[in-house]
């Protein structure tokens, strides 16, 4: 996994997990001998230094911890020190910020049930939370706006809920990477999308119990909302308790439910990251609780784009600096010099009508293996569907051998 993340780092894809300490990793992710003491392995050493372990193999990670107290300065350098200079960050914003109300739970205290001031207050935002990121600004690749299911008695429609979301984000500062994250599936409407596009913040694909698969709303045509940015959480099966998760998976130390359509969904994301390298940043976080091993989920995900895609898109990109940076220049300037070598002329036409045709072709490789993916991430099951998939994959695979043969 270590080189499919530092490899796909350098597209800016990037993968991680929901947090970061699950002792079900150790013998798979985390050497046991690391955190050992006197024989058994030491939980506070383990939580304490594990995350520098993590940071070898994986570039990013979602820090959860941040949704249940607003950071500190200490608490974020300690991070930070851990991981190396290239490593993201995405953190949740604390939900002081995003509750309209606070639940009944013991950790709220006396604050149980009662309004909640600080609800999508920027200047509490800005003091609170944001002012300690800026000793960590450089490790920072999103912040995420998790906003909980609200109920009926919090916003009686959506468009509530937008016009007091638009007031916020317009008095974010900004410059930083945001993204919204919310919880409620009928929200999803173009409103909701245009508030987002208009502030440049990004919407946050998320698999959770009572929302729509991320596959359903990738099909939302307004659903990229910044193109600087692309986030998905891979959080639960739609449908799937998050009690019921943690009691099925626990210790999350195999995988014990595949979920199909979540592994296509998170391999499309992977092929428009790469797509669009240089122009947007991707960020997929996988949870535990999706299958019951993200490490596996991540894995399996990163096995379905395959080796060929990437080679074809590395080939896609040198025959773009051929025919724009090297051969077009060339052919330019020699146009403008009517005794310029009759040969070169004549062979520099000949290269450049080559990548041309090469370019074409590779678009095409990559359109059949895109179409792959999304027919393999329907719940249809028939075997049209497969033979076309398997085709699909067949043509394209042979495509780009040929294609490698010629380079």
């Amino acid at each position: 996994m270590k080189s499919d993340a530092e490899r796909l780092a350098r597209h800016n894809v990037f993968l991680g997990t929901s947090s970061w300490k699950y002792q079900g990793w150790l013998g798979d992710l985390y050497d046991p001998a690391r955190y050992e003491y006197r024989g058994k392995v030491a939980v506070s050493r383990f939580e304490r230094n594990c995350l520098a372990e993590y940071a070898e193999v994986f570039k990013t990670v979602c820090v959860d911890a941040a949704y249940y107290a607003f950071p500190s300065v200490k608490y974020l350098e300690g991070l930070a020190a851990q991981v190396p200079t290239d490593f993201r960050f995405a953190f949740k914003v604390t939900d002081e910020i995003t509750v309209r109300r606070f639940p009944n739970l013991p950790r709220f205290g006396a604050k149980a049930g009662a309004v909640n001031d600080n609800f999508l207050r920027a200047e509490a935002f800005e003091k609170e939370f944001l002012t300690p990121c800026h000793s960590i600004r450089n490790y920072v690749g999103i912040l995420i706006f998790e906003f909980s299911r609200f109920h009926p008695s919090d916003f009686a429609h959506g468009r509530d809920f937008v016009a007091a979301l638009d007031q916020f984000l317009g008095a974010l500062p900004p410059g930083w990477p945001y993204g919204i994250e919310i919880r409620n599936k009928h929200w999803l409407q173009p409103e909701y999308f245009s508030c987002l596009a208009r502030h440049n913040i990004a919407h946050v694909f998320n698999s959770w119990t009572l929302m729509p698969s991320i596959t359903e709303q990738m099909a939302i045509i307004e659903s990229r909302t910044n193109h600087d940015l692309i986030a998905a959480r891979f959080l639960l099966k739609p449908g799937r308790k998050f009690e019921e998760a943690v009691k099925s998976f626990q210790p999350y130390d195999r995988t014990q439910e595949i979920n199909e359509e979540a592994r296509c969904a998170g391999a499309e994301l992977i092929i428009e990251g790469m797509r669009y390298e240089g122009r947007s940043k991707t960020y997929i976080y996988v949870n535990n609780r999706l299958e019951g091993n993200a490490l596996a989920t991540l894995q399996a995900i990163v096995a379905l784009i395959g080796i060929p895609y990437e080679r074809a898109l590395n080939i896609l990109h040198i025959t773009y600096i051929v025919r724009t940076t090297i051969v077009d220049n060339v052919f330019e300037s020699s146009k403008a010099k009517p005794r310029a070598n009759y040969c070169l002329l004549h062979g520099l036409r000949s290269v450049t009508a080559f990548a041309k045709v090469l370019t074409s072709v590779i678009q095409y490789v990559l359109c059949l293996w895109t179409v792959t993916i999304c027919i393999r991430s329907t719940s249809i099951r028939c075997s049209g569907f497969e033979c076309i998939a398997n085709a699909c994959v067949k043509v394209s695979r042979w495509m780009t051998r040929t294609i490698l043969h010629a380079m």
